[in-house]
């Protein structure tokens, strides 16, 4: 009985969300417009086919989509790649598989909209459809070519109010997507663990065979995740009933899609037993080669005759399962399934393929070696799953079954074939930051179970850098982290699929984790944003603790995509840390944590920001930084929901703990109470800290008072964010009672949106005229004026002034306070980055700014947000010419720029190597035949 007559149907997946086949052309939740095309995607066997058809069955019973659709029209891939040297019409497309003698062509023309098409099999199409949109056709009534007729339809050319129901594989989608016009992508799910347990009972129909068979199954993780695909489940029935029947040893059902296919096959071709002859084995699969090759899936007795096969060997292939008939198209043979013929391809490039002759069919493509050359290529889906196949046979036990049942050697050059190709892709990957190929060359090197080979291939990679988002994928990932001795840095997004660590083992999590004590080389951790939760995190820490753990870096965190972006907007870069940020951890995990950190001598940073940790939660962990041997030295809890509470503990860890430099509670609500008590830390003498950042924590002018005497006080700080806080010009008064002082050794002061206004910036520009400490101010978000930033243009015009960095973004000024700005920009010797965005400053504030910028004593690198410009730099035209976001165009050449002049010439080349990083020698050597753009951009 076939797989595919127990599939269950109805529930998807789109965008994370599931999704029931009656919503499938249902209008957007965000913009309400109904979709044109839906994209049904899924891996090879999951019964993409068997759902598109049941979907027409559906429909012609009146069971779906009976509002929506008058037509609906089936189109097998397939078997238009038979019909791809004709010229056909839509009309006749449809009046071919019309019931009736007439076909009311023009009344089912005539609403287009009410029009559905399933194109079924897009990967399978042996031509591109990327034909020029000049060369397609509108008329359904003409006849065009098979290819033009086909792109017409998919790419809404033809019809374009009709709806298309596409099926194909995931690895197809990036050749067809850039031709489908805003799709909605549905990817099918396969079997549900209940849905697999269901399909064991009912294949086996007996119930103690079906719970024998399933509880070994669900004993075997992988294989049990394997299953999610129907064709998966049906060849380890097959296979166990099989071996069930011999009396065999069911534990041998395997974990690899090549040694399941492998299981099939031997108990398929019993030795003593064998239906077939070696030569008609290799036949079969010299047909199989050719037709990948080819794009080609349907076979018919010219090609079969032409591989050596006879009627009487189809027939036996027939009985077993490999080859099925064809219901569209008479005397056409395939596989039972796509993934049978690549199997059997794989066998051919394994077994035969350096042998071929020059006549052979497959001759342009023999050796295993240009399959993998044709592996690299973009539009490579229709060899991945052999190439696939072709890691899986090196494992030892895969090949020795393999070559018992074709009666052929393997060569042994294949495994080194495959291992150098492994190293250039793993090389290109690294280059290119391609986290989709990385997944599936871990995929291939999964296949082969080979530990030796294993450790060979993963020697390459230093940094792995992936999301994970099915089972199988995170099983694959730590079956492979195993063998990766060198890599250095790891970062991994795991989420997408919350059912995860229900269904994954203590096991499964020990083997990913302990990567951080088995990898010496192990430095950096980047868990950000996966979903950990309590119990793996204790598995984490349980591996933090082993002594041979030398991990550094560690980071975790998890919120919704608005919170990842309102913590990017606000939070300093993280890319030094340990990540846990982001990882459903609540304070239930800190008592392992704790232990961790006071085990682990080599943990220097450590990310947990937006996590539940609460004060219960920061209390244990203040336990283990007071501690002697704790490493730490950065420690983020951005929005961990900490109150002042935990505040008193923080401040007595603080002045124990001589290590930790850098600490970031943004984001929670210490208020001023919380701030009295960690500003009792600051005072001592014992406290180290750097970095102190307490962005949004309910601060007011009291926390400023409280800061201005500790600030005094302390030695070691000298950076302090306090943005987001209502402090007010009481509290800046109190900050800048601080900073006019000497001992004050504070150089970045972050006070973005705190309330700031003119009456603010008198006191900040007496203590930037005294202070020469403070190099970076952040002032953005506060209602300055013109005048506030006249009062700051004073303190930069002092020779006492160190500032090298202001922002003033969003400050409510105009091109009123420029003349003054320009002033201080040319007088002052070390202001270096100036940031103006959100200011309106028009075209006269523009025109002083680039005097300035342009005097030799202007020692300013970067203005940001003065305008969004580009600065060309024409061969011929001698002028620079700017374009502003409102249109304004000024030629700079009248501000004195002299194309011929050498120094201008070195100065705009400099900018530009500046600006985009680019070396000053790469740019010089351009010269002035060189198009420069020099962006200003709004931060």
């Amino acid at each position: 009985m076939m797989w595919f007559s127990y599939l269950f149907f109805g529930i998807m997946k789109q965008r994370g969300q599931f999704l029931m086949v009656t919503a499938l052309f249902d209008p957007d939740e965000k913009t309400g417009v109904h979709p044109r095309t839906v994209v049904l995607q899924g891996a090879a066997g999951i019964g993409k086919t068997t759902l598109a058809r049941k979907v027409m069955l559906d429909w012609a019973e009146g069971n779906l989509f009976q509002d929506r659709f008058h037509y609906v029209f089936y189109i097998s891939c397939r078997e238009m790649n038979q019909l791809v040297k004709r010229e056909i019409s839509l009309a006749d497309l449809i009046a071919n598989d019309w019931p009736g003698l007439e076909v009311p062509i023009t009344e089912i023309m005539s609403r287009p909209e009410q029009l559905l098409f399933i194109v079924d099999g897009l990967d399978e199409l042996k031509f591109p459809c990327d034909e020029h949109r000049y060369d397609l056709c509108r008329d359904w009534r003409r006849q065009w070519p098979v290819h033009i007729l086909l792109s017409s339809l998919l790419r809404k050319v033809m019809l374009p109010e009709a709806s298309l129901l596409i099926t194909a594989r995931f690895t197809a989608l990036g050749k067809f997507s850039s031709l489908l016009e805003t799709p909605r992508h549905v990817e099918i799910l396969g079997f549900s663990e209940e849905e697999r347990k269901e399909y064991f009972c009912r294949f086996f129909r007996d119930e103690d065979l079906a719970q024998r068979a399933f509880s070994l199954i669900e004993d075997n993780e992988i294989l049990f995740t394997m299953c999610f695909v129907p064709l998966v489940s049906w060849i380890v029935c097959t296979c166990l009933k099989q071996q069930m029947e011999r009396g065999q040893d069911l534990s041998q059902v395997s974990q690899t899609a090549t040694a399941l296919y492998i299981c099939y096959l031997s108990n398929l071709f019993t030795p003593g037993e064998r239906i077939c002859s070696n030569q008609t084995l290799r036949g079969l699969c010299q047909l199989a080669a050719e037709g990948i090759w080819g794009r080609k899936i349907l076979f018919d007795e010219e090609d079969l005759r032409r591989h050596g096969l006879q009627v009487t060997d189809v027939s036996a292939f027939l009985d077993m399962y490999i080859f099925q008939k064809d219901s569209g198209c008479e005397n056409y043979y395939s596989f039972i399934h796509l993934s049978f013929q690549e199997f059997f391809a794989a066998v051919f490039y394994a077994l035969w393929g350096e042998k071929v002759g020059s006549k052979s069919p497959v001759a342009a493509h023999a050796g295993v070696k240009g399959v993998l050359e044709e592996c690299q290529e973009t539009d490579s889906s229709f060899v991945t799953l052999t190439v696939h196949f072709l890691f899986g046979f090196l494992r030892a036990e895969t090949a020795r079954k393999l070559e018992e049942i074709f009666s052929c050697q393997m060569s042994q050059e294949i495994k080194l074939e495959l291992l150098q190709w492994v190293h250039s892709e793993i090389e290109r990957c690294q280059k290119s930051s391609l986290p989709g190929q990385v997944l599936e060359l871990m995929a291939f090197l999964y296949e082969a179970q080979d530990e030796e080979f294993l450790t060979m291939a993963m020697h390459h990679f230093q940094e792995i850098t992936l999301n994970i988002r099915t089972k199988i994928q995170f099983l694959i990932l730590a079956f492979c982290l195993k063998h990766g001795h060198e890599v250095c840095r790891i970062h991994l997004d795991i989420k997408g699929w919350e059912e995860m660590h229900c269904h994954l083992s203590a096991f499964t999590w020990r083997e990913l984790f302990s990567v951080v004590s088995r990898n010496q080389n192990l430095r950096e951790l980047d868990l950000s944003s996966s979903h950990l939760g309590d119990s793996s995190m204790m598995i984490l820490c349980s591996e933090l603790r082993n002594p041979d753990c030398t991990l550094q870096k560690l980071r975790s965190v998890l919120v919704s995509c608005l919170n990842i972006l309102f913590f990017q907007l606000f939070v300093a870069s993280t890319q030094k840390l340990t990540m846990l940020d982001n990882c459903h951890l609540t304070a239930a995990c800190c008592q392992d944590l704790s232990y961790a950190l006071e085990s682990n001598r080599h943990l220097e940073n450590l990310n947990l920001s937006v996590n539940s940790l609460g004060d219960d939660g920061m209390k244990l962990l203040c336990k283990a930084l007071g501690n002697q041997d704790c490493s730490l030295q950065e420690l983020r809890m951005f929005w961990c929901d900490l109150t002042d509470t935990c505040c008193k503990d923080l401040s007595s860890t603080l002045i124990q703990n001589q290590n930790l430099l850098h600490l970031d509670l943004a984001a929670n609500a210490l208020k001023d109470d919380g701030m009295k008590l960690l500003c009792e830390a600051l005072k001592h003498p014992y406290c180290q800290l750097q970095n102190l950042v307490l962005w949004k924590c309910d601060l007011t002018s009291v926390s400023c008072e409280y800061l201005s005497f500790a600030l005094i006080s302390n030695r070691s700080l000298t950076h302090l964010d306090l943005s987001g806080n209502s402090l007010g010009n009481d509290g800046i008064k109190f900050l800048c009672e601080a900073l006019g002082n000497q001992c004050c050794r504070i150089n970045s002061l972050m006070l973005r949106s705190c309330g700031l206004t003119v009456s603010g910036c008198q006191d900040l520009s007496t203590a930037l005229k005294r202070n020469r400490s403070v190099t970076h101010l952040n002032l953005a978000d506060n209602a300055l004026g013109n005048h506030g930033v006249t009062l700051l243009c004073e303190a930069l015009g002092y020779p006492d002034c160190h500032l090298k960095e202001l922002k003033l973004q969003c400050c409510y000024f105009s091109e009123a306070c420029c003349w003054d700005l320009s002033m201080a920009l040319k007088s002052n010797q070390n202001l270096t980055h100036l940031n103006l965005g959100g200011n309106t400053l028009g075209n006269d504030g523009v025109k002083l700014l680039c005097e300035a910028f342009r005097d030799p004593s202007c020692r300013l690198q970067e203005i940001k947000g003065a305008l969004k410009s580009s600065i060309i730099w024409g061969s011929n035209t001698g002028m620079f010419v700017e374009k502003t976001g409102d249109g304004i165009l000024t030629h700079l050449h009248s501000l004195g720029y002299d194309l011929n002049c050498d120094r201008d010439a070195s100065r705009v080349s400099n900018m530009v190597s500046r600006h985009f990083s680019l070396p000053q020698s790469f740019t010089a050597a351009l010269g002035i035949k060189a198009v420069f753009f020099f962006i200003f951009l709004n931060q």
